[in-house]
């Protein structure tokens, strides 16, 4: 973990605990969910590895793309729940972040953003929220830079464990309007 992130980040989402409303949570994955990173990972890698500090180098993420449909959907989802973006990127990319999200209109006052140094970091932060989570959307992809993209199985386990609904994300954002929020 990053303490003073996740401290920074944990704040306003007991907030969130402690509201009388029921207002729920959707919680979003970042890359290749809503920015398709393939040209900034591409680009960072040195003999088919990859080298991290160029993939997280503050500049290298005005190379990540926008996916199509996300930011007229995470309009709609943002008009009746919390929108908390969630993503195994590393703590130290806090602000390139949001300001990557913020240009591309995708974060506005009241969202939340939590940043984790890995995917496993991300179940510390869902512990607690699970049953203000209305969904989880997130591709689940790891190794994308590799032939063939895995998926991350141990995690979605423990979303079900968790009793936690998600969605794995495919360039799909019409379809999870429609399926989960009634095409709204």
């Amino acid at each position: 973990f990053c303490i003073q992130t996740m401290k920074r980040a944990m704040m306003p989402l007991k907030k969130i605990l402690k509201e009388p409303h029921n207002k729920k949570i959707v919680v979003i994955d970042i890359d290749m969910t809503v920015a398709n990173n393939n040209k900034r990972l591409m680009s960072s890698l040195v003999a088919g590895e990859i080298d991290y500090e160029k993939l997280f180098g503050h500049e290298q993420f005005k190379l990540d793309q926008l996916i199509n449909g996300c930011r007229v959907a995470i309009d709609k989802i943002r008009d009746r729940y919390h929108v908390l973006y969630l993503s195994a990127r590393r703590c130290d990319v806090y602000e390139p972040t949001k300001e990557w999200l913020e240009s591309n209109d995708l974060f506005e006052e009241g969202d939340y953003l939590v940043l984790v140094d890995c995917v496993e970091d991300k179940k510390a932060v869902l512990d607690g929220l699970d049953a203000k989570i209305k969904l989880y959307i997130d591709d689940f992809g790891y190794n994308y830079h590799k032939e063939v993209v895995e998926i991350n199985h141990g995690y979605i386990l423990y979303l079900k464990e968790k009793g936690i609904p998600f969605v794995v994300f495919n360039n799909n954002w019409l379809e999870i309007m429609e399926r989960y929020f009634n095409g709204k």
